[in-house]
């Protein structure tokens, strides 16, 4: 088994594509990263595991060995499909909001840079999955939420600050982000032919900014 420091995330969803080409819920998707994760490495996981800052905070998975961790954010969105793969049905269901999805999934990576500057984690990884091409295809005109868009190829500079539009009221309702280090964001094609992509930000100790 490879040990924490040969972790390779993309090489795991690859391998868990061939297995799962579609999750049935976020839940189902996260239990089977655990354990896609836990046969290949020598790692403890959990699942759902609490941190404190302002007020606590549940980080989706951990990975642990010894002093050395690993946080891994999930979102999971779907549009309407339905399947059956060998016996079982999937019936997904359509996600709507997808101005949310992008600010919660920017929320993610907030999350784990703070983790990385404050709570001495190795690294982490925001991961997206969906069938919504709406999320990764590029957006024309003006919204207000385009600092959070995800388009396919965008990049994002370090210490670039992520916000509601003025003019829009959820810019005082939810707090915005700056970015600590470079994303460049690459989606690339999940399975065999369900319309699905997946979207992989690493969050790295060596690349953070320490503090503002």
């Amino acid at each position: 088994m490879k040990s924490i420091n040969e972790f390779d995330l993309d090489e795991v969803i690859r391998s868990l594509s061939e297995d799962r080409p579609v999750f049935h819920s976020e839940a189902d998707f996260q239990f089977e990263l655990a354990r896609k994760i836990e046969k290949e490495y020598k790692v403890d996981v959990r699942l759902e595991k609490p941190e404190v800052f302002e007020r606590r905070i549940y980080i989706d998975m951990v990975l642990k060995d010894g002093e050395d961790k690993i946080a891994i954010e999930l979102k999971y969105k779907t549009k309407k499909a339905e399947w059956d793969i060998n016996g079982e049905l999937f019936k997904l269901t359509y996600h709507s909001a997808q101005d949310f999805g992008r600010y919660y999934y920017w929320r993610d990576i907030d999350r784990i840079q703070k983790l990385v500057k404050d709570k001495g984690y190795k690294k982490g990884f925001a991961v997206f999955l969906t069938n919504d091409s709406s999320y990764w295809d590029k957006r024309e005109g003006n919204s207000g939420d385009k600092d959070f868009s995800l388009d396919c190829g965008r990049t994002i500079e370090k210490e670039t600050y992520l916000s509601w539009e003025d003019g829009d009221p959820r810019k005082n309702q939810y707090n915005p982000f700056q970015t600590d280090q470079e994303y460049r964001l690459e989606w690339k094609e999940y399975g065999n032919g369900k319309g699905f992509k997946y979207l992989i930000c690493e969050i790295d100790n060596k690349r953070l900014a320490l503090h503002a």
